[in-house]
């Protein structure tokens, strides 16, 4: 960004005004509705035809928080592209000739990214019985909830924060399949024959609290009842910080690199629960320092052992995200990079 433009506005005005070196340069913000971005035409890099980068005019985009509605602006031509497409809309969307469909390269979402509270000093049953903890991961079909809500595209989900393609995802390190029986049993060894109950704070966005929702259900099963407070994102991140819960639980995505969020080291901005293992960050510190890429895979596996270990991380399914575009959009490669994009 712009130093010049930093001291002059300072952070909070310059938050509103950013300058920065991209191939756009901001025009507009209308709070809770649309950001406003035009070409700028003196952008350093040039396309593989020679030709200025951005090779379109501006950009716009819009914040539409019902997904049935901005599926609905997609086909109808209003909007270009839609990143992140409810998995219900995309077999719809594929049979639209006006559109094309694809999977973003690298980029996973898994649902529930759910926590039991592991701060130490908490009288909370399953932040001090792993056993409770491990019936839960036991009681989770898997398998079940990504076929019930990843519509043919989502798999299950065993290792917190690590995806295909990330370094050191491992089919092969330790898990807790369904195993309803193992499940019931476990809550009886944990000293708790009538059954356990346990809040959990969500978001209070659709899939996130569905997907809490069939957990719910699967728990129930085995004697652990699950009460669901959906909580604006505000409000859940004040009582995350806090420790003011039993169980939290939000969506999860890929990152290019795990270090980038070190979701489970000590202090980390993205570590909501406030989970503290000294040697998982001991672990994190090393990853940090190696170059050497299969030794940094390694590491990441024994954070994952130990993580699995603890139990208290769950996640449910997983799947890719998936963008749906009008045809006349070429070359829409990431997520969130329009720097190449051109339109017929």
């Amino acid at each position: 960004v712009s130093k010049e433009a930093v001291e002059k506005l300072g952070d909070d005005k310059f938050g509103m005004n950013p300058v920065g070196s991209g191939p756009m340069r901001f025009k507009e913000w209308l709070r809770d509705d649309r950001i406003v971005l035009e070409k700028f035409p003196g952008h350093w890099q040039q396309g593989e035809d020679g030709q200025p980068l951005p090779y379109v005019d501006g950009l716009v985009s819009r914040l539409i928080t019902d997904q049935s509605v901005a599926f609905v602006e997609l086909r109808s031509g209003n909007v270009d592209t839609y990143l992140e497409l409810d998995l219900k809309d995309v077999a719809t969307a594929r049979s639209v000739p006006s559109l094309f469909v694809r999977t973003i390269p690298g980029q996973w979402r898994a649902f529930p990214g759910f926590y039991f509270n592991p701060r130490p000093g908490t009288s909370y049953p399953f932040s001090n019985n792993k056993k409770l903890r491990e019936a839960a991961q036991y009681a989770l079909d898997r398998e079940s909830m990504a076929k019930a809500l990843g519509f043919g595209l989502g798999r299950p989900a065993y290792h917190f924060f690590w995806y295909p393609g990330m370094l050191g995802y491992d089919e092969s390190l330790p898990r807790r399949q369904f195993d309803l029986a193992r499940a019931k049993s476990l809550v009886q060894e944990a000293g708790f024959p009538n059954g356990v109950d346990v809040e959990v704070k969500v978001i209070n966005r659709t899939i996130e609290v569905r997907s809490v929702e069939v957990m719910q259900a699967m728990l129930d099963k085995v004697g652990i009842r699950l009460k669901i407070t959906p909580l604006d994102r505000l409000p859940w991140i004040d009582d995350g910080r806090a420790g003011r819960f039993q169980a939290l639980s939000h969506s999860n995505s890929s990152r290019v690199d795990p270090q980038l969020t070190e979701d489970s080291k000590t202090g980390s901005t993205y570590n909501w629960a406030g989970y503290s293992n000294p040697e998982v960050d001991k672990l994190w510190n090393q990853a940090a320092a190696e170059y050497d890429n299969a030794k940094r895979a390694d590491i990441y596996k024994r954070i994952q052992r130990i993580l699995h270990d603890d139990a208290f991380h769950v996640l449910g399914f997983m799947y890719p995200l998936v963008a749906a575009a009008n045809k006349r959009v070429h070359n829409l490669t990431t997520q969130d990079n329009f720097r190449y994009i051109w339109l017929e």
